[in-house]
C-alpha cells in the first residue's frame, strides 16, 4: 500500500498541480493576442481612412508588428509547456501503472504465482525527448505594406 501511494498516488498529485501553471502562460498569450487584433484592426481602420498625420500609420504599423513578433513568441511557449506538461502527464500515468500492475502481481503472486511471468514482463516504453508539438517559424506578415495616396492637386 505505501510502494502505491509513494509510486503512483503521490506523482499524480505533484503532477496535477503543474497544471494550473499552464494557465498563467495560455492567459499571457491571449492577452497578446488581443492586443494584436487590436492593433491589426487599427492599422486596417487607418489604411482605409488615411489620417492627416502621415507618421500614425508607419508608428501604429511597428507597433503591430512588434505585438505579431510578442504573439508568435507566446505561441511557441504555449506550445513548449504543452508539450513538457503531456510528456511529463504521459511518463506519470504509465508509471501509476505499471506501479499499480506489478502491486498486483506481487498480490497474484502470493495467491497463485501462474500469472507472474506476464505480468513482471511489462515495462515502460521510451519516451522521446524532443518536444512534442513542433516549433513553427515566424509567420509572414499577412498585412501588405502600405502606401500612402498621391494627393491630386485641385483646378
Amino acid at each position: 500500500q505505501n510502494t502505491l501511494k509513494e509510486h503512483s498516488q503521490n506523482p499524480i498529485s505533484m503532477f496535477l498541480k503543474e497544471i494550473p501553471k499552464l494557465r498563467d502562460v495560455e492567459e499571457d498569450r491571449a492577452k497578446k493576442k488581443l492586443e494584436y487584433e487590436f492593433f491589426r484592426n487599427k492599422v486596417l481602420e487607418l489604411r482605409k481612412d488615411p489620417p492627416k498625420d502621415s507618421t500614425r500609420i508607419p508608428r501604429n504599423e511597428q507597433i503591430l508588428e512588434n505585438w505579431r513578433v510578442e504573439l508568435w513568441k507566446s505561441t511557441e511557449t504555449n506550445k513548449a509547456a504543452v508539450s513538457a506538461l503531456y510528456s511529463q502527464g504521459k511518463q506519470v500515468l504509465d508509471r501509476a501503472v505499471l506501479v499499480l500492475i506489478q502491486t498486483t502481481g506481487n498480490f497474484v503472486h502470493s495467491s497463485a504465482g501462474c500469472l507472474k511471468q506476464h505480468l513482471f514482463n511489462i515495462k515502460l516504453p521510451v519516451y522521446p525527448q524532443g518536444s512534442v508539438l513542433v516549433p513553427a517559424p515566424l509567420p509572414p506578415n499577412p498585412l501588405p505594406p502600405f502606401h500612402q495616396p498621391m494627393l491630386v492637386a485641385g483646378p
